[in-house]
């Protein structure tokens, strides 16, 4: 078929998956070049693949099984702090290959992944909006977007959560066009992978079976949705809880929590990062801020607030808390234990105290500057650049064209959504899905990143292919708000 004729063609699976893979390497390789310029002290594998820090978390206990003989973060005791949506594909290909190439092809398979799932969210534009522009433009938007894309080469979940999640959002927008059983069990078996790679995500496992109960049939038809919907992850969670309680002699059903990683987030450090997330200062050591300070990352008070003698939470109860967490970390054992208990100690009664003297502090900081975080960023913020300042043309148009389309596609898909008026169900999870998913993040969590939140990006930019329908009616009728 000639190349125009697949160009005019949405149904062309393998012409735009092509198209798809081969641009996205191209940005991989690309961004992980530029990476490896400005942080050449950073590990990457064959020259492409990053390795994020995450990569302990997730993929270091699996390179244990093959010297220690079983799963471990310490070396001592099975690991389960982290679900095995990630690990479990990479112990796969890590039977197949040696590591540095299981990791590669891991990441040719996230990369591929992500092809497919640009391709699937322009599709449900297609056939939602009954508009070859909206396929076009969703495409090319899922395609580019640096907010995405600068996951594929990265050893991190992003990527895959991302496309897991299209392809749940996909297959459940067809269970509601044409009503197969066999749509909805997709859905949820998308939904589970995307849970088990990212266990907040578990709202939208919640959020949809409400939305299937609205959509409510029969009590049978209901009911077999529901079940076919759930099975999946039922299924999963049953194999993921037998090996915690076989490996471990624990019930764990998510992860074990932090207690997994052993000093490095001890109880002690734990109070200390609640303390910080109450204050509303900056809990990701990564980041800029008190917890990178707290960590020893740097010698720079760097907070958010100003903090002194008259201050509820005194500049020096801060500075002693530091030093004797410091200190602390070069200790073992019964000793550390100890130590550490003080600290959780110190740190609570910190927190008593402001919760006690502040309460709007104590209540409304955290969860505020969370949001913030979540929401609020340049659009590039996991984007190897150096200050903008010093910048070449080049990186400073990327990371314009970064924020942009950051903002852009937020306001332009909101804006969508309140002219649009299409399938309640679906409309209603598209409203409701970000939002709970970002207070369920704050309030749950005392940590945030703004990747956290990019699952709900995707809806977004989908909402955005409808914008030539409501211009081609504004054209026509003279009215802004159209109804499928």
């Amino acid at each position: 078929m000639p190349f125009w004729k697949r160009l005019n063609n949405p149904n062309s699976f393998a012409f735009w998956i092509s198209l798809a893979i081969i641009t996205r390497i191209v940005i991989s390789l690309g961004l992980s070049w530029n990476h490896q310029n400005l942080q050449p002290d950073n590990e990457f594998v064959f020259d492409f693949v990053f390795e994020h820090p995450d990569y302990g978390y997730f993929l270091y206990p699996v390179e244990q099984y093959f010297t220690e003989g079983m799963i471990t973060y310490d070396g001592k005791t099975a690991f389960a702090g982290r679900m095995p949506g990630y690990s479990f594909p990479y112990l796969m290909l890590r039977h197949l290959f040696e590591r540095d190439a299981a990791l590669l092809v891991l990441i040719m398979f996230q990369i591929l992944f992500a092809a497919v799932s640009v391709y699937l969210l322009a599709k449900i534009a297609w056939e939602r909006f009954k508009s070859k522009a909206s396929f076009y433009l969703v495409f090319c938007i899922a395609l580019l977007v640096p907010h995405i894309a600068v996951f594929d080469y990265q050893t991190i979940t992003e990527s895959w959560s991302v496309s897991s999640f299209i392809a749940q959002l996909y297959f459940f927008h067809r269970y509601l066009l044409n009503r197969k059983n066999s749509d909805i069990f997709l859905s949820g078996f998308f939904l589970a992978w995307a849970v088990f790679l990212r266990p907040f995500l578990g709202v939208a496992l919640a959020l949809v079976g409400i939305a299937l109960l609205i959509d409510w049939r029969s009590k049978k038809a209901t009911f077999l949705n529901l079940l076919l919907f759930s099975l999946s992850f039922m299924v999963f969670e049953l194999a993921w809880i037998t090996r915690n309680y076989v490996a471990k002699d624990q019930l764990i059903v998510l992860n074990s929590g932090l207690a997994a990683y052993g000093k490095i987030y001890s109880p002690g450090y734990q109070a200390i990062r609640k303390l910080m997330y109450r204050l509303g200062e900056e809990t990701a050591y990564v980041d800029p801020g008190m917890a990178a300070w707290m960590r020893g990352k740097t010698e720079n008070f760097n907070s958010r607030r100003s903090y002194n003698e008259q201050t509820i939470i005194k500049k020096s109860e801060l500075l002693s808390m530091r030093e004797t967490y410091l200190n602390s970390r070069d200790l073992e054992g019964s000793a550390f234990i100890a130590e550490d208990s003080l600290i959780k100690e110190e740190a609570g009664l910190l927190l008593d105290k402001l919760k006690k003297e502040d309460r709007l502090t104590y209540f409304f900081s955290g969860p505020i500057y969370g949001l913030k975080k979540l929401w609020i960023h340049s659009g590039s913020p996991y984007m190897a650049f150096p200050p903008f300042s010093e910048m070449n043309l080049i990186q400073k148009s990327i990371k314009l064209l970064a924020l942009i389309s950051y903002y852009s596609i937020i306001l332009g898909g909101l804006l969508t959504l309140i002219l649009l008026s299409f399938n309640t169900t679906l409309k209603v999870y598209f409203v409701v899905f970000p939002l709970v998913l970002s207070l369920a993040l704050v309030l749950v969590s005392t940590i945030q990143e703004a990747r956290y939140l990019i699952c709900a990006f995707p809806i977004y930019i989908l909402l955005i292919g409808a914008l030539p329908l409501i211009v081609r009616n504004y054209r026509a009728n003279k009215k802004l708000f159209v109804t499928l």
